[in-house]
């Protein structure tokens, strides 16, 4: 049974907003056990209700793969959509990839109309899970080589997803191949 409580003021907190600029992508495909956080009924407390700290487990040679993002320029918006009694929450990823090098072109063109994934981490540390099996990720890009030379160029994924909550927290381990793909 949800153990309710008060929700305090947190002292000391990092309150800094945005997302760090080293983030994770998968393909659904690829996933041999996709965790999801606890039902209500079988929650503790509401930190539980949002946080899987169960794996996500790869199929045999997959993996996430790093991206590299910019500071500042990336965000993630959660917003309670649908009418009283069936509400449920559509989220929206913003991520810059800097620069219209061949990778990042092609990235935003192989992602379109794949089911996908993310792990994004906030600037207080604690990462995000965008997409699951359930309710996959899908991606639209836009690019742009700017007009004038202090312009940025790069390409912009706006990744969305829909849920029964925000973006869960995720505590598990990253899937990826070495401490390189975590950008560490």
């Amino acid at each position: 049974m949800l153990n309710r409580s008060a929700l305090q003021y947190q002292e000391g907190v990092c309150g800094a907003g945005g997302l760090q600029p080293v983030g994770y992508y998968g393909f659904i495909e690829d996933v041999a056990g996709f965790p999801t956080p606890p039902a209500v009924a079988d929650a503790a407390d509401y930190g539980t209700l949002a946080t899987i700290a169960t794996n996500i487990v790869m199929k045999p040679g997959k993996t996430m793969y790093a991206m590299a993002g910019e500071l500042e320029t990336a965000g993630l918006e959660g917003e309670t959509i649908g009418e009283r009694g069936s509400q449920s929450k559509s989220v929206k990823l913003t991520w810059y990839l800097p620069s219209t090098e061949p990778a990042n072109l092609g990235a935003a063109r192989y992602f379109n109309n794949r089911r996908m994934f993310f792990i994004v981490r906030e600037q207080n540390g604690q990462f995000r899970l965008v997409g699951s099996n359930r309710f996959p990720a899908s991606v639209a890009s836009t690019d742009t080589t700017g007009t004038a030379v202090a312009d940025r160029r790069g390409v912009t994924l706006e990744i969305t997803t829909y849920d029964c909550g925000p973006a869960p927290v995720y505590t598990g381990v990253i899937p990826v191949d070495s401490a390189q793909d975590l950008g560490v």
